[in-house]
């Protein structure tokens, strides 16, 4: 999960405006709490609500919040199981997938444009070698957030 983590600025970053995600015929917006829960869904598979909390830095009772409001859009589902019925897992469910997959195109998008306006600011003021190794690193960089 420490990787996952060290991609977070980029995602916080780029995720800052991008908060909507189509549903069958109408538009749900999204936290930022509630994108991060579900690219942690995503990348780690199944988490228990202590984990999410953890990951998210955030109260147990916010993460039970947060765990209600993705229920209510279908994008998550919460379980027990048999070895101890005390701990809810929580999971996506296919509509989660498909808001995972939503959400990830617009970070593609906002980061080809944030690329492209590097691209501008670099051309004028960086020397040609400079300008393709900042180039490589912010697609490495970038790259690394949804593998």
């Amino acid at each position: 999960m420490e990787d996952f983590k060290l991609g977070n600025a980029y995602i916080n970053f780029i995720l800052e405006n991008s908060s909507v995600a189509p549903s069958d015929d109408k538009v749900i917006e999204y936290s930022h709490q509630e994108k991060m829960c579900l690219l942690l869904l995503h990348r780690q598979g199944e988490q228990n609500m202590s984990q999410i909390a953890g990951f998210l830095m955030i109260p147990n009772s916010t993460a039970n919040y947060l765990i209600k409001k993705l229920l209510r859009t279908e994008d998550i589902k919460t379980y027990k199981k048999e070895t101890d019925k005390r701990v809810s897992w929580v999971g996506l469910t296919d509509k989660g997938h498909n808001t995972v997959q939503y959400l990830q195109r617009d970070v593609d998008v906002r980061i080809k444009k944030l690329i492209k306006s590097l691209e501008e600011i670099a051309t004028n003021k960086l020397s040609e070698q400079d300008f393709i190794i900042l180039k490589m690193l912010a697609r490495k960089a970038f790259g690394e957030i949804f593998q």
